[in-house]
């Protein structure tokens, strides 16, 4: 849409950041050496940072899946352990060069969102750019909707099964 679409606010978990170490290396080791038929533009795009963010999500939960269960080779519920038992902090995201790409999170069965932030982006007719700072949501608001939907889904779709391991 381009700068007709100038103005628009979305509301992201990602920011781009073109300038971020894992972009570089992608430019340097993927782009520039002729390895991807991905244009060098989009690895500035929000969009493609999502699908970098997702891989690293990916890799994480199989690292933490493997050194948790001492296996090289896991299964769909050790990986589903993995995903839920991500432990992302500063310190995580500047050794994965991700620093300023999405803030620290961390997993549990019974939070899969990770209680992270999301910004608000603003479209400048050419990019997404930032246009707030981190926002949280208010748990304590939110947490009794969650459980009134989430038990009115359980009953309308019942029997459902429960993760009884999950007490957290």
């Amino acid at each position: 849409m381009g700068e007709a679409a100038k103005g628009y606010r979305a509301l992201s978990w990602n920011l781009p950041a073109p300038d971020a170490e894992v972009i570089k290396d992608i430019r340097k080791y993927v782009i520039d050496a002729g390895k991807s038929q991905t244009p060098a533009e989009a690895l500035d795009k929000l969009f493609y940072q999502r699908g970098v963010m997702i891989s690293m999500l990916s890799a994480e939960a199989i690292k933490a899946a493997q050194e948790h269960f001492d296996k090289r080779l896991i299964s769909g519920e050790q990986m589903r352990w993995g995903l839920e038992n991500l432990k992302i902090d500063d310190a995580r995201l500047a050794a994965l060069g991700m620093s300023g790409m999405i803030g620290p999170f961390a997993t549990t069965c019974a939070n899969h969102a990770g209680n992270g932030s999301a910004w608000l982006l603003q479209w400048d007719g050419n990019r997404f750019v930032k246009a707030s700072h981190p926002l949280t949501a208010d748990a304590k608001m939110i947490a009794p909707l969650v459980d009134q939907e989430a038990n009115k889904f359980a009953t309308s779709h019942a029997p459902w099964s429960l993760n009884e391991a999950c007490k957290n």
